[in-house]
């Protein structure tokens, strides 16, 4: 499943899931270079990593300077047909773009209440219901924070 990066703009991954039928392993390549293994996972199983990956194409083009395709490879290592789906999430910013500020808006996703917390924050008591709700720390991601 590869994706390009346009010239000017970088790339970063956030989280990825998956749910397979048979064991796998997944690799990660950038401008066809192998940047990262990115697991081995077992089949009959759903997995998902919602922390921030080390994944960017910033590794490769710090300046933009380069159009690169970004693929992950799946291997089936099981006996079977694989079968499955995989949701890779990211973002796309132009190179330059201004760090994210210190705060951040966030929105209860039980009663619309929004309100400001620092940015690392991610488990949020609702100051008007009361209820937990989770949100991204973005903050560990090149140029924020």
């Amino acid at each position: 499943m590869p994706f390009t990066v346009p010239l000017g703009y970088a790339a970063t991954i956030i989280d990825f899931g998956m749910g397979l039928t048979e064991d796998a392993i997944m690799w990660t390549y950038m401008g066809g270079f192998l940047i990262s293994n990115a697991g081995v996972y077992p089949g009959g199983n759903t997995y998902y990593e919602n922390r921030i990956q080390a994944i960017s194409t910033v590794v490769l083009d710090p300046t933009g300077a380069l159009s690169l395709q970004v693929e992950f490879r799946i291997t089936n290592l099981g006996a079977g047909n694989l079968e499955g789906q995989i949701a890779v999430t990211g973002y796309l910013e132009a190179v330059g773009t201004q760090p994210l500020p210190l705060v951040k808006t966030v929105k209860c996703k039980w009663c619309d209440h929004e309100h400001t917390v620092p940015n690392e924050t991610t488990q949020i008591i609702c100051p008007q219901c009361g209820k937990l709700f989770i949100v991204y720390d973005l903050s560990k991601v090149r140029k924020v924070g």
